[in-house]
């Protein structure tokens, strides 16, 4: 039997990639949510007409730059407004279980792959928000009986991202050299765990079939060199002679954010983009085509 799919956030990026997976599948009946999350009568509605058996929980103020021009605005969709959904899941006696879609920048940065019990120390508002919403998350389950599931997603790229996004910003920038040698960029010194945009929803799904409890890294288990990411686009493009400028490098501060994703792998999930040059490769072809 289908199940009945609640989903918040269903037309951002995640969102499209739930549909285009679902789409092929037929596994589930999704039903989005069209109204505000601050308002806790239109979110209490929508749960009360829908006997949902999941509600998956997109919906987020992203990305980094964005929360920090308006930290009010973030806080009240990405705490409040998730508080204002388990209240109507649990007010109306639902049984659905709630996926919540949260982040790797709850973690405290490392050079070692963070696990699901590693220290939390956001860096940043977007991260810190998110990690408040767990917590408000994690006491109705402890405490009301909610059914949760989190989700601590990685780093991801996908053919929604618009161009402020990590590698759709490399390859405009590349597509847009006009003959020009050189390519510059703030600071490339980082490493991040990148999955695809799909096969982030097809583990968000797999984790649905499975109807499991607690907290689950979805990551490639890889660490790569944002700068290693750059050449590899310049290679795809045959740009490899342009030369990498950093306008600001940060030699001080390596930001590490690589996900251990052996709990994933446990539930039997693989991704069928499964390395960096697959991912690029995918997003370049579909970059070119356009």
């Amino acid at each position: 039997m289908k199940k009945i799919v609640g989903i918040t956030g269903a037309d951002g990026v995640l969102g499209k990639c739930l549909y285009d997976i679902n789409n092929k599948t037929g596994e589930n009946l999704f039903r989005p949510f069209i109204g505000d999350l601050r308002e806790k009568k239109e979110i209490t509605n929508w749960i009360k007409v829908n006997n949902f058996d999941c509600v998956i929980h997109l919906a987020a103020i992203v990305p980094i730059q964005l929360v920090n021009k308006n930290i009010n605005n973030a806080w009240r969709v990405n705490v409040l407004g998730t508080n204002n959904l388990a209240e109507a899941v649990l007010l109306n006696g639902s049984k659905a279980r709630l996926i919540y879609a949260s982040t790797s920048h709850v973690y405290k940065p490392n050079k070692r792959a963070r696990t699901e019990t590693s220290k939390l120390l956001p860096q940043n508002l977007y991260g810190l928000s998110k990690l408040h919403a767990e917590q408000i998350l994690n006491y109705y389950e402890q405490h009301r009986r909610l059914k949760l599931t989190i989700c601590r997603i990685f780093s991801f790229t996908s053919i929604y991202q618009p161009n402020s996004y990590f590698i759709p910003a490399i390859v405009n920038k590349i597509r847009n050299l006009n003959g020009h040698n050189s390519i510059e960029f703030k600071s490339l010194n980082g490493y991040r765990d990148f999955m695809d945009g799909h096969d982030v929803a097809r583990a968000i799904l797999h984790i649905l079939k499975k109807d499991v409890n607690g907290t689950i890294n979805i990551c490639s288990g890889r660490r790569y060199s944002l700068r290693t990411i750059v050449k590899m686009c310049l290679k795809s493009f045959e740009k490899n002679k342009v030369i990498i400028v950093e306008e600001k490098p940060t030699r001080d501060h390596l930001e590490v954010l690589w996900g251990n994703n052996h709990k994933l792998k446990e539930l039997g999930f693989k991704p069928k983009l499964d390395s960096m040059q697959q991912i690029l490769k995918n997003y370049i072809n579909y970059t070119v085509k356009r």
